[in-house]
């Protein structure tokens, strides 16, 4: 598709009619985009073999959609500066990883999934319901200075991946806005693990603020920098933990955290735990600090109807 293109009000089917129109499709989706300050409005995708949309170069919009039923990926980015992606539906994409753990997409990652060099973007106003990640492979290629607002996602086996992978340094100023996840396995921010400690390959600068997560834990484990979290909305029915371990500068503000596990904490100077209320977690403490290394915990309140035995 040709640079400065407009498409509007399209419908893609994979399963058109008895022609067995699948066979044109290939593997790689319905559209494929490589064109830029391109416009798409209004696309409708069903039943892609391949990924709904890939969309590459620059400056391109994507507004008004629909991607449905999807053997791959939903939205797939690679290469983008200033992208766009706004006021979409995403339901039922991943289905050969989801289904039967089957790679052979090329990059298999979610709803919203991510190559090399994605920076500069906003992905805004997304419903997406079963993908194997909601937003997917943000990582240590350069995939910076991108915003994801008003995300809403539903049964995911995990809800966002910020990784700053082996040797990057480029993993920084992200934020995640006005959302919420309901049963998507994990959030995590994190790097290498077997980098060095001293965090200058971490992931760093995120801004993560009013953000609610139901039965979707929160994995800090093995090292950010400069993470700041805000208004978070946290109820999980499970025991499972959140882990902050080597994160340098976490600040964490208005935290309501209802069951799941205990708090666990290392290695984390210049952390500030604040203004937050902790209640009836599944376990027998709510905060855990190891070697935490000045921080600060102020101005909190603990819960517990049925206390274990122990000590809170």
């Amino acid at each position: 598709i040709k640079d400065g293109c407009t498409l509007r009000g399209l419908t893609f089917d994979g399963n058109l009619d008895s022609n067995n129109y699948y066979n044109y499709w290939g593997t790689s989706g319905a559209i494929y985009l490589s064109s830029n300050n391109a416009f798409v409005n209004r696309i409708t995708i069903k039943n892609s073999p391949g990924e709904g949309i890939l969309c590459f170069e620059e400056n391109v919009v994507v507004d008004g959609f629909v991607i449905e039923n999807c053997n791959g990926n939903g939205i797939h980015f690679g290469a983008n500066n200033n992208v766009q992606v706004l006021n979409g539906i995403i339901k039922r994409v991943n289905n050969l990883a989801r289904r039967s753990n089957i790679m052979t997409m090329g990059h298999e990652g979610g709803a919203i999934a991510h190559s090399d060099q994605v920076h500069g973007c906003m992905v805004s106003n997304i419903q997406i319901d079963s993908a194997l990640v909601a937003i997917a492979d943000l990582n240590g290629h350069d995939d910076s200075l991108n915003h994801y607002d008003r995300i809403q996602a539903y049964n995911c086996i995990r809800a966002v991946e910020f990784q700053q992978l082996s040797g990057g340094q480029t993993l920084r100023d992200l934020r995640l806005t006005n959302s919420r996840f309901y049963n998507c396995g994990e959030f995590i921010i994190t790097s290498n693990p077997t980098g060095p400690t001293d965090s200058t390959e971490y992931v760093r600068d995120i801004v993560i603020d009013n953000v609610q997560f139901y039965n979707t834990t929160l994995n800090l484990n093995a090292r950010n920098y400069n993470v700041t979290m805000s208004n978070i909305y946290y109820e999980d029915t499970s025991s499972t933990e959140i882990n902050a371990t080597y994160c340098y500068h976490l600040k964490i503000n208005g935290l309501v955290k209802n069951g799941g596990g205990r708090i666990y904490m290392s290695e984390t100077p210049g952390a500030v735990l604040e203004n937050f209320e902790m209640r009836n977690v599944n376990a027998s403490h709510f905060l855990h600090l190891a070697d935490a290394g000045g921080m600060i915990v102020r101005n909190g309140a603990f819960y517990q109807d049925n206390a274990p035995s122990g000590f809170i």
